[in-house]
């Protein structure tokens, strides 16, 4: 496997229909960061997905990068 974290390769994991995938984008995610504009994708995940270790490791991912003011959104508004 390919080391390439680059956003369009994070993006395909992050998007496949396979949950160890997932998984693996958000590991790779949470080591090396993820464009702001993705984090919609991850909160996504934290809060639709139905693997819930793929949502447990989304919620971690979100809470470890969002900014301060989305990750209190998140906390004020959802609840799974």
């Amino acid at each position: 496997m390919t080391e390439d974290n680059s956003p369009e390769n994070l993006r395909k994991f992050l998007g496949s229909d396979d949950p160890a995938m997932r998984r693996m984008g958000l590991s790779m995610a949470k080591g090396s960061g993820v464009p702001e504009e993705m984090l919609g994708l991850v909160a996504g995940l934290y809060m639709w997905n139905d693997d819930k270790t793929v949502r447990a490791a989304a919620k971690s991912v979100f809470m470890k990068l969002a900014p301060e003011d989305a990750k209190q959104a998140m906390k004020k508004t959802w609840e799974a």
